[in-house]
């Protein structure tokens, strides 16, 4: 679910505000492309390792395969696309320089972009 935080808080700093399907007000904090987080939220568990997801939109530092220290990365790899008609926007405010020169690398860069903000609403 998408929800637009726009107007929500104060970038880089704790916000307490109401949210749609929340009873009560919320608290967190805000990060933008002008004012992204020193690292990103880590998914993984205990025995597993993990790996972080940027507020750029890409894959940081991680655990996984026995790289527990020091931790390996950061990847700086988009994961994640959304696809509409003709137009595929790939969910990182990084634009699609430096990554390897493989054939899906250029293909990416032809036929996709970038999205110019990401807002994280994070805790």
């Amino acid at each position: 679910m998408f929800i637009d935080l726009r107007g929500k808080g104060k970038e880089g700093d704790w916000s307490t505000f109401p949210l749609e399907g929340y009873r009560a007000p919320v608290t967190g904090f805000f990060h933008t492309k002008k004012n992204p987080a020193q690292n990103g939220m880590a998914f993984g568990g205990i025995g597993t390792g993990c790996l972080d997801i940027e507020s750029d939109g890409t894959l940081g530092l991680m655990t996984l395969f026995n790289s527990l220290a020091p931790r390996r990365g950061p990847l700086n790899l988009p994961w994640l696309g959304l696809s509409c008609g003709t137009e595929t926007h790939i969910l990182t405010t990084r634009p699609f320089q430096g990554y390897p020169a493989d054939a899906y690398t250029q293909v990416l860069q032809k036929r996709a972009s970038p999205v110019r903000d990401i807002v994280y609403f994070g805790h």
